[in-house]
């Protein structure tokens, strides 16, 4: 009876896993038309630098008794749906034109330094010592782009 209730559970676990694959059988076609299949890694860093601004926001808000309210979250995810479509944009008009013109990749770029300039700013707005000359030049970069 023990053995039957065991493989029951096996049976389950095994189950949810393959539900898993299913959905992501589905959802890599869609990913691979929207967005480039080797950038993976950098949308990935896209998702690791958008939440290190919200981290690091939440904390300097924190640190200076400003009211945290989930307006701002909202913002945070409706910034990252933004820049899945700018980035897919991109991606789409790269196809389009069918050239090497590394357009997702400019659009990756420009997002990560506006990201890693607004992580700066808030290690700032916490009282830790930021490289001005390195935050000015990014904005620089920013800008010029």
């Amino acid at each position: 009876m023990q053995y039957l209730e065991h493989l029951r559970a096996v049976l389950d676990t095994l189950g949810r896993y393959a539900q898993l694959k299913v959905v992501g059988a589905l959802f890599l076609p869609f990913y691979s038309f929207f967005f480039h299949p080797s950038q993976v890694t950098l949308m990935l860093a896209l998702v690791a630098l958008v939440t290190f601004d919200l981290i690091t926001g939440v904390l300097a808000a924190k640190v200076n008794k400003e009211a945290i309210t989930s307006r701002k979250m909202v913002k945070t995810a409706m910034k990252f749906g933004v820049y899945c479509v700018l980035i897919s944009s991109a991606h789409l008009a790269e196809v389009m034109i069918i050239g090497d013109l590394y357009l997702e990749e400019i659009m990756l770029g420009y997002i990560a330094i506006t990201e890693l300039i607004s992580v700066i700013e808030n290690a700032g707005k916490m009282g830790y010592a930021v490289p001005k000359k390195l935050l000015k030049r990014l904005q620089k970069l920013r800008e010029d782009s």
